[in-house]
């Protein structure tokens, strides 16, 4: 058996455990469907690591490159396929758009509405604000009438 190959498989059983898939060699060995002897005399170059064992594993972990362990070429975790999103055209009917266009028209008459409100709430707060200032320079009650004809306009 080649040591380069026994190499990368040792590198593979250090990945895995490093990152969790599996815990122990025991528990890779169970997956693998052989002993844990075996794995141990695989992984030490005294059994042949077979290629239906390097099949196994890659199927067990898609994220392991068969090629990388057989051979040393690429990459031993196999990227992902980046697949751009399916976007199939979508016909709105013009009676949805119709109702968009609507909605829309409604929000903006809304919005104005609520900017309108809040001119009319800061500037009475700026009344009130200048009524107390107001009020506690002159001590009279004149200001407090005069604070509430604003509000009543």
């Amino acid at each position: 058996m080649c040591n380069a190959l026994g190499q990368r498989f040792r590198d593979v059983i250090r990945y895995l455990r490093d990152r969790e898939l599996v815990y122990n060699e025991a528990q890779l060995a169970s997956k693998l469907g052989i002993g844990r002897s075996f794995l141990s005399d695989m992984k030490n170059g005294r059994k042949e690591i077979t290629e239906q064992t390097v099949l196994k594993l890659c199927e067990l972990f898609p994220v392991l490159s068969a090629e990388w362990l057989i051979s040393g070429v690429g990459s031993m975790v196999v990227e992902p396929a980046v697949h751009p999103p399916v976007v199939e055209s979508v016909s709105i009917p013009g009676e949805a758009w119709e109702v968009i266009r609507l909605q829309a028209a409604s929000l903006e008459k809304k919005d104005t509405q609520v900017d309108r409100l809040l001119d009319i709430i800061e500037g009475q707060l700026g009344v009130l604000g200048g009524h107390k200032k107001n009020n506690s320079s002159s001590g009279g009650a004149g200001g407090s009438a005069s604070g509430a004809e604003h509000f009543a306009s």
